[in-house]
């Protein structure tokens, strides 16, 4: 397994929706997947999205596109028609997603430099138990 790309597929912010000092954020995540099997290369497409409120009151959300190739992804991957479902071991999954949070915090991190966000760094999230709080991913 390698990573082959990471890329920032968009990014908004909007420094007046920012609560208040004292007021906490509440952080939402999204994941997608893409998947070639001739090229063997799994992509995850992870959303963070920063809100107080309503979860329509962002203040930050940006989606991150990380690429893997996995030499080994046709394993995981059955292919009926145009459909295909991902059975990846959890460990393995898990270690993709967390990669993939290290480049969102990274990025957050380097995007928010000198705006009202630049100190609500993304928390360090266990990415097994967020793995089983989300619905599974379709491809």
């Amino acid at each position: 397994m390698a990573v082959t790309s990471v890329k920032v597929a968009s990014f908004e912010i909007n420094e007046e929706k920012v609560p208040s000092t004292g007021a906490n954020f509440q952080i939402s995540f999204d994941l997608q997947h893409q998947i070639n099997l001739d090229q063997k290369q799994y992509g995850l497409l992870l959303t963070v999205n920063y809100w107080s409120g309503e979860q329509s009151n962002s203040a930050l959300k940006i989606q991150v596109q990380n690429g893997f190739s996995i030499s080994n992804l046709e394993e995981f991957v059955k292919k009926e028609g145009n459909d295909m479902q991902v059975n990846m071991p959890q460990q393995l999954m898990g270690m993709l997603l967390d990669i993939s949070m290290h480049h969102s915090r990274a990025l957050i991190a380097d995007y928010t430099t000198n705006t009202k966000l630049e100190t609500s760094y993304l928390p360090l999230i266990n990415p097994l138990e967020m793995l089983q709080q989300m619905q599974p991913l379709q491809a």
